[in-house]
């Protein structure tokens, strides 16, 4: 039976496969840079294998007779290497001599054969082969020369003018072709990696604004995808304990509707007219919070799916119907700015705002900021304005300014409550603060989603 053992998408896989690719593109640049930059591409002298090819001639050489010595050069010579052997007596080997005894320390030697040290010439850029040696065929200026036992000289040459770069600049290169290749395929690879965790932290932001918003795609390496596993996990246990919560608090508002009809019926046998006016308005007002709360919780549960539309245009819309019922309501702001989100719950949280401004100030301004990142609504009017220290209690439910907003004005004092909760369903938030001139100023942010 074979076992098979999966490769599993990990981040530490990822991470070896970008390094891995890393430095096979370096190398693969580094063989292309050899294969077409020429001669300046290859190796030094030094790697060419002179050196060992110069110790094998030596071997050969002194093997060999001294008559045959000259015909040997003459048959290890090709294209790439050219061979010379000069006796001890020769001028040529004279000359080699002095320049091994100037350049090299006697106790220094480059080559050993067979155990024994040979001192060594070598020509190169900074030591060129001087133009009277017999040895400078076709103008070559690099070579190294190896003395023999019997102190004569065999020389090689390299019929090249250049050859090679210096060790530095070729480590250079590979490091530069080394980062330049994880730079690239690093990039790349974070592109690749970091997508599914921007589509995740889109998601998020998504969420934010919409808590009915659908799962989220698993995709990307195995930890990603268990933490987007385990967020679907907790938002589907959010949605279902806010539709449970919902659901509740609406059966109790609607039953309590019983109780109160018993009641109002029961309040026709009480003979104190004055008690029983009492009675009915008590009863009448507790009707109307209980009917808001259904409609409160009635919007709540409605499933309205997010879409994008003209935000400006809802607004205008909202101004529009209060202005044709005869009040004071101007818009300022741009004429059209798609926003993406629940229009119609937008629609009634804005409606609540502007009535409250209309109500007690009997005019309103509605004024509409956007950036990239977020709008800004700002709901103006010119009206009695709230205690600094209410400003967060009036959004609980029922609570209600006694000072500014009394029954005569209608409402129970969920308009609030329902408003911010539509607003920060999306993702913003309301916030309140007196204006100077006078009267109350309701701002509402909301970010920009895709």
């Amino acid at each position: 039976m074979k076992i098979r053992i999966p490769l599993q998408d990990t981040i530490g896989r990822r991470l070896a496969f970008t390094t891995a690719i890393a430095v096979a593109v370096a190398l693969g640049l580094n063989a292309l840079f050899v294969a077409f930059a020429g001669v300046w591409g290859r190796p030094s002298i030094n790697e060419t294998g002179l050196l060992d090819r110069g110790g094998d001639l030596v071997r050969v050489m002194e093997a060999a007779p001294v008559e045959s010595r000259q015909i040997i050069a003459e048959a290890a010579s090709n294209p790439a290497f050219r061979a010379y052997w000069y006796p001890p007596s020769s001028s040529v080997s004279v000359m080699l001599d002095a320049a091994a005894r100037l350049r090299t320390p006697p106790d220094r030697a480059r080559l050993h054969v067979d155990g024994h040290p040979r001192r060594m010439v070598g020509f190169g850029p900074e030591h060129p082969i001087p133009p009277d040696m017999p040895f400078r065929h076709g103008g070559a200026q690099l070579g190294e020369a190896a003395e023999l036992q019997d102190g004569g000289w065999v020389v090689l040459t390299v019929p090249q003018r250049t050859w090679g770069l210096s060790s530095n600049v070729r480590v250079g290169i590979e490091l530069a072709f080394l980062v330049l290749s994880i730079a690239v395929v690093a990039t790349a690879a974070a592109y690749q990696m970091s997508r599914p965790i921007r589509d995740f932290s889109s998601a998020l932001r998504r969420f934010g604004s919409d808590p009915r918003a659908s799962p989220i795609l698993e995709s990307g390496p195995r930890e990603l995808r268990e933490t987007i596993r385990a967020f679907n996990a907790m938002q589907a246990q959010i949605q279902k304990f806010v539709d449970d919560r919902t659901s509740m608090l609406a059966a109790i508002s609607h039953d309590l509707r019983t109780p109160l009809t018993k009641m109002r019926l029961r309040g026709e046998y009480v003979e104190d007219p004055e008690q029983r006016t009492r009675l009915f308005r008590d009863v009448d007002h507790m009707q109307a919070m209980i009917d808001s709360a259904l409609s409160f919780f009635r919007d709540d549960i409605r499933d309205e799916e997010s879409t994008t539309f003209d935000f400006p245009e809802l607004l205008r819309t909202i101004v529009d119907d209060y202005t044709d019922q005869g009040a004071d309501v101007v818009y300022h702001g741009p004429e059209h700015t798609p926003f993406r989100g629940r229009p119609f719950a937008l629609k009634r949280a804005f409606t609540n705002l502007v009535d409250n401004a209309v109500k007690h100030a009997g005019a309103s301004e509605v004024e509409l900021l956007g950036t990239t990142r977020e709008f800004s609504v700002i709901v103006r009017d010119a009206g009695p304005g709230i205690p600094p220290e209410t400003f967060e209690r009036v959004f609980a439910p029922f609570y209600r300014v006694d000072a500014s907003r009394n029954r005569s004005t209608g409402g129970v004092g969920l308009g609030l409550t329902s408003a911010r909760a539509v607003i920060r369903g999306h993702g913003g938030d309301i916030v309140l603060r007196n204006r100077v001139s006078g009267g109350l100023e309701v701002e509402v942010t909301l970010p920009v989603t895709t």
